[in-house]
């Protein structure tokens, strides 16, 4: 009996830090049924489902497969929020086929302590008039391009580092304890 007891205890007190693991915002229903997405005239809807109060701000930023950033900022309604990329954000992108690293949060700015509770994040490859995105080879190009040029040298050093740093700095790495 003391051994169920205990099992119980240690369940719950599992379920109980599963449920602060999720994050007041959810952009998981911009990838149902499917990550990969045909962009319209009006770009990409990016929309998610949230526990803040009507009216809160949710910040949303999207890194290109380019590594350029752009970020948005709208509210909270009915417990859902939601943008178009590229005509909500700023600055303003042109809209072309590429792989969209997307976060959001309901917090004063993203990552820090409060990324696992506060932020969701996900990948979607966007595909633009029957076009569909080429992947990066971040973490698989030992930064080395067609010239032979190593590291800060090499023509995608700018564009990998800030996918890379994204990567660092994300609820998913949090979440594996491999932050720095």
């Amino acid at each position: 009996m003391r051994s169920f007891v205990s099992l119980v205890f240690f369940l719950g007190c599992g379920c109980a830090s599963a449920a602060q693991m999720v994050p007041e915002v959810d952009l998981a229903p911009s990838v149902r049924p499917s990550a990969m997405i045909t962009a319209g005239a009006q770009g990409v809807l990016l929309h998610g489902d949230t526990s803040l109060a009507d009216g809160a701000p949710v910040r949303l930023r999207v890194t290109t497969s380019a590594g350029s950033t752009h970020e948005a900022t709208v509210s909270a309604r009915g417990g859902h929020f939601g943008a178009r990329f590229p005509g909500d954000f700023n600055p303003r992108a042109a809209l072309a086929p590429s792989v969209l690293y997307v976060d959001a949060t309901g917090a004063a700015e993203f990552g820090d302590k409060q990324v696992l509770t506060k932020q969701s994040e996900i990948t979607v490859l966007v595909s633009v008039d029957g076009v569909r995105p080429e992947l990066p080879l971040v973490f698989t190009d030992d930064f080395t391009d067609g010239q032979g040029r190593t590291d800060l040298e090499s023509t995608q050093w700018t564009r990998d580092r800030a996918l890379a740093n994204l990567f660092m700095h994300s609820r998913g790495t949090a979440l594996m304890h491999i932050q720095k």
